[in-house]
């Protein structure tokens, strides 16, 4: 009966006068209740919750034994590879990372504002940096999916594959509009997918699930994150870097680093991360490699008809559609 009768009033003043440790206006981070970072300022993290740094999917060490050595690959897979502009996927994933610090830096994302919530201000990771770092196509066209008849169905994939009106018929016909065969689908996203949207739009997704104090599991392609970190942060975690000069040979900045054990664990992260300032930070990492990418892996086409709405949209449906 006491919660009960508590409860109420506790949200009627957190209303009125914001979280304690957290925002005073509540209409902008409307899931501030459900953040980690509520339970934290009410030192409930290690009461209510698992240990607090997040279990982090990461493949990379699995990945270098599953890769083929170069031409090894059956001739059709490797063009598929090369021809959707992921080749370098195989190569640059970390070996490890570092889930104390990709949990640091995860308790400080909002989905409402798709941005790390710094001491000094907002961060968040652009496709410009998904491009510098994977160089993984940003050219790429896309549509946010509605209910469709048969009909819609074939011209929905004869735009957003980039094929044939009557290609898209026909195999969407044998498929009886339910589904399309993998091949189909490699050989059409090869040449038709905005690979970088995609992957900066599930990397929120993630974040945006990772953040929440129920969630215990961070998904998705961590180097890509731990990489962003070693780029923007010099002074957070330990940075291995390798013997590639990227800027000189035109490889993916990811393939600059090397994982190195860390030793400072979640705790010890967060007053390091509070007393960093602007000048902690390098602002313009990459201003010297843009050049060492393609023009057409960054050319972007933008209008009112395809939106980031729609990748997220296409990136959920793709997620039902293979699993």
């Amino acid at each position: 009966m006491h919660e009960d009768i508590e409860h109420p009033v506790m949200q009627e003043d957190v209303v009125q006068h914001g979280w304690p440790g957290g925002p005073l206006d509540t209409s902008l981070l409307t899931r501030y209740s459900d953040h980690v970072a509520r339970y934290i300022w009410f030192g409930q993290e290690h009461i209510e919750g698992p240990k607090p740094e997040l279990q982090i999917a990461s493949l990379g060490a699995k990945l270098t034994g599953w890769v083929p050595s170069p031409g090894e690959y059956h001739r059709n897979i490797q063009g598929w590879v090369d021809d959707s502009g992921l080749k370098w996927l195989e190569r640059m994933s970390l070996s490890k990372v570092d889930p104390q610090l990709l949990s640091a830096i995860t308790k400080r994302w909002h989905r409402e504002t798709s941005s790390f919530h710094m001491s000094f201000g907002e961060m968040t990771i652009t496709l410009d940096d998904v491009a510098c770092l994977l160089h993984i196509p940003v050219r790429g066209v896309f549509y946010t999916p509605v209910p469709v008849s048969m009909e819609g169905d074939v011209a929905l994939a004869a735009e957003l594959l980039g094929v044939p009106y009557e290609e898209a018929f026909i195999h969407t016909s044998q498929q009886m509009g339910g589904s399309f065969t993998q091949q189909w689908l490699y050989d059409c996203a090869a040449r038709a997918f905005s690979w970088a949207s995609v992957t900066l739009v599930c990397l929120y997704d993630n974040l945006n699930d990772a953040s929440m104090f129920a969630t215990h599991a961070l998904a998705e392609y961590p180097t890509l994150l731990q990489c962003w970190i070693h780029e923007y942060f010099p002074t957070l975690g330990r940075r291995g870097e390798s013997v590639h000069r990227c800027d000189e040979l035109s490889y993916p900045r990811t393939m600059r680093w090397m994982y190195k054990q860390g030793k400072t664990k979640l705790p010890a992260y967060r007053p390091i991360m509070d007393a960093l300032t602007p000048s902690d930070v390098i602002w313009c990492p990459f201003e010297g490699h843009r050049g060492s990418i393609l023009v057409d892996l960054v050319y972007f086409i933008w209008s009112n008809r395809y939106t980031f709405e729609g990748v997220h949209e296409f990136y959920r449906q793709s997620e039902k559609t293979t699993k």
